[in-house]
């Protein structure tokens, strides 16, 4: 799939989530994050830089057993621009 407003960007059909506790992204918005949960980690490093990945925010501050309805429903495609250890 294609964005409409890049069409030079190719959006997958699935994606890699990645859950925030204590940020929030708005779209077009550059941020550094840091990375603690190994589930977390491990989906970063299979993305890689400048791989996509979906960023929503939890609803609450749960450290385990992080459900679905645990994160709110919106969120934004990020693209990873570079990632330290």
């Amino acid at each position: 799939m294609t964005d409409p407003a890049r069409p030079n960007v190719q959006i997958p059909e699935q994606v890699f989530l990645l859950p925030l506790r204590n940020a929030v992204l708005f779209p077009m918005m550059k941020m550094p994050i840091s990375v603690g949960r190994p589930r977390s980690v491990g989906s970063i490093l299979r993305v890689g830089e400048g791989g996509l990945i979906g960023i929503v925010t939890q609803k609450t501050k749960v450290s385990t057993s992080l459900r679905i309805t645990d994160l709110y429903a919106d969120g934004v495609l990020a693209r990873i621009e570079k990632i330290q250890k």
